[in-house]
């Protein structure tokens, strides 16, 4: 259990000062990488697909429901 010697007498950490480090450092790693992901994936993305597609969902959502139930006939052969 670490713990640090102050004034006031000794404080329990959950980590110690290096261990403390490592895990941000983790952490910044990790943002850097997801950073330079997405920079990668939007330079390729069309953005008015993404932009348009609640609109497209909806559409299909209202076509979907409730099924128009004469077509089955031609779906079962």
């Amino acid at each position: 259990m670490p713990t640090i010697k102050t004034n006031e007498g000794p404080v329990w950490r959950k980590r110690t000062p290096l261990k403390q480090w490592l895990v941000w450092a983790g952490w910044l790693i990790g943002l850097c990488i997801a950073v330079y992901a997405w920079q990668l994936i939007s330079e390729k993305t069309i953005w008015m697909f993404v932009f348009d597609a609640p609109s497209q969902m909806a559409d299909i959502g209202k076509r979907m429901a409730p099924p128009d139930w004469s077509y089955m006939s031609k779906l079962w052969r």
